[in-house]
């Protein structure tokens, strides 16, 4: 057939709440089964969208949206991967931003790895090599300001030593051309 038909699965609609709508594989003593989200192929057209959105709210908050790797008791956390997609003429973009606001603040983009116990993971930024031809730039810059007040500041600092007497030693800036 020319379109194949919708699916659309939906807990019922409520005054106050509305159902919850989980979605599930069983538990096991060897490995639980995994779950695939994805579209179809096209052989000649643009590839369909995968969208996940919270709620909306009129009077309060939107919902959230909230992605995280599986925990685990005595092995390594589960890792979350966000990739772009693959081409043989240019990969997809990435893009990580808080949305606009109409008459308030934007929201905040916050990266951090997490508080660890013997050492917290390192944060990487860093631009993608080339064979041949140039390779990628990074850009850090503040917003400006349009209404007459002050642009945003760019600050970048190594942390301190917070327990001294243990003999550490405070972190270090290094700026160096390639």
């Amino acid at each position: 057939s020319d379109a194949s038909g919708e699916v659309i699965i939906s807990s019922g609609t409520a005054s106050e709440t509305s159902g919850v709508l989980k979605l599930t594989t069983g538990s096991s003593s060897g490995a639980a089964g995994s779950i695939v989200v994805s579209t179809g192929v096209s052989d000649a057209g643009l590839g369909s969208d995968i969208l996940v959105e919270a709620g909306h709210s009129l009077l309060s908050d939107g919902g959230m949206v909230d992605v995280r790797g599986g925990a685990s008791d005595n092995g390594v956390g589960g890792a979350v991967n966000v990739i772009s997609g693959t081409s043989a003429v240019s990969s997809g973009n990435l893009v990580v931003a808080s949305s606009s606001s109409s008459n308030g603040n934007t929201g905040s983009v916050s990266v951090s790895s997490g508080i660890g116990y013997d050492a917290s993971g390192d944060l990487d930024l860093e631009s993608g090599s080339v064979e041949s031809g140039n390779a990628g730039n990074i850009g850090i810059s503040s917003g400006s300001s349009l209404g007459g007040g002050s642009g945003g500041n760019v600050r970048i600092e190594s942390a301190g030593e917070l327990l001294e007497l243990v003999g550490g030693v405070d972190g270090t800036v290094s700026i160096q051309a390639g």
